[in-house]
């Protein structure tokens, strides 16, 4: 049964990719997981409800890095995992390599692979990637790979240009991690990568200025790992919702003005991570949908405006099936 048929409309979802279609003007999901399996459909909210849009198109995957292009309305999504819970070995079998490196170009009517010459990042999952607009390229940052069985975290920096990847060689960078996050701030044009600190005490805030990373010391803040975060243009900040600190779940939402971190909610959305966050330009507001709190996987979808949460869409969450999806 596919993920599409297990429902009569979209029903629960973790480590999806969520993107703002500027051709359809639709806030639009492709992958995740739901409780039971890894999905590859695309779903786009229209008139309060989730639409399938019965596209081909990326196989079946979590974690992908996804960043929009407002400037041509593209979408590019890179990479991610085949699978997502489950033991190291199931059953038995130890897991195959399972983390991806393809890239894929949406249009806003259907999703066309793209098959750069020359180098290119090697498989990965929970990569942090924006589209830098003042530059006109993608960026990505980190994630984790899976080879021979073993996992191994990256701390590489990438740029694509439209035509080919160009691997950047800064002398200062973030320490490796994967679980982190990245938006691009349109009032300051910096692209704000958001992980953890090397000892994984404190969360850290790093800036790319088109050459090299610069750290932030002022924008020190609780670590977080498989954090929401997005960039909203109304009030010209990014917002971080959740994540998981190391050792729970967090439920607060945060907003960093270009030179700290302030907690602008502890009210809304229950504690989670592996949810997704964007900013819906149809609305004016942020839209928040799915993740997970370690049991369960939940389907709400939650609209963050002026620093308030409203859910749009209740939804029970389903508890996950251990298995080797």
């Amino acid at each position: 049964m596919t993920c599409e048929e297990s429902f009569a409309a979209l029903g629960v979802r973790n480590a999806h990719a969520m993107f703002y279609d500027a051709a359809s003007e639709r806030m639009t999901i492709v992958g995740g997981a739901d409780h039971a399996q890894v999905c590859g459909d695309s779903w786009a909210w229209a008139e309060s409800r989730w639409e399938p849009l019965g596209v081909n198109g990326p196989s079946p995957r979590t974690f992908a890095a996804v960043a929009h292009d407002p400037a041509t309305g593209a979408v590019f999504l890179f990479g991610g995992n085949s699978v997502l819970f489950g033991p190291r070995t199931f059953s038995g079998k130890p897991k195959l390599d399972s983390t991806l490196s393809d890239l894929w170009r949406w249009d806003g009517a259907e999703w066309e692979e793209i098959r750069p010459t020359g180098p290119s990042p090697s498989a990965r999952s929970e990569a942090a990637v924006a589209f830098d607009s003042k530059r006109g390229n993608l960026l990505l940052f980190g994630g984790y790979t899976v080879e021979d069985g073993e996992t191994g975290v990256l701390g590489d920096t990438w740029e694509w240009d439209g035509r080919s990847w160009t691997e950047m060689l800064p002398s200062r960078r973030p320490p490796a991690q994967s679980g982190a996050s990245m938006a691009y701030d349109e009032s300051r044009s910096v692209l704000v990568l958001v992980g953890r600190s090397g000892d994984k005490s404190t969360g850290e805030t790093w800036e790319w200025t088109g050459s090299s990373w610069k750290h932030v010391s002022t924008a020190s803040r609780p670590p977080r790992y498989n954090a929401a975060v997005a960039y909203d243009p109304v009030a010209g900040q990014i917002v971080l919702f959740g994540g998981w600190t190391g050792s729970e779940r967090a439920g607060d939402t945060w907003a960093y003005d270009g030179s700290t971190w302030k907690v602008i909610s502890d009210e809304g959305p229950d504690a989670r991570n592996h949810a997704a966050l964007a900013f819906d330009r149809s609305s004016g507001r942020l839209l928040l949908f799915g993740g997970h709190e370690g049991e369960s996987v939940f389907g709400d979808l939650w609209a963050l405006d002026s620093g308030r949460w409203s859910a749009l869409l209740h939804r029970p969450s389903a508890e996950r099936v251990d298995n080797d999806h």
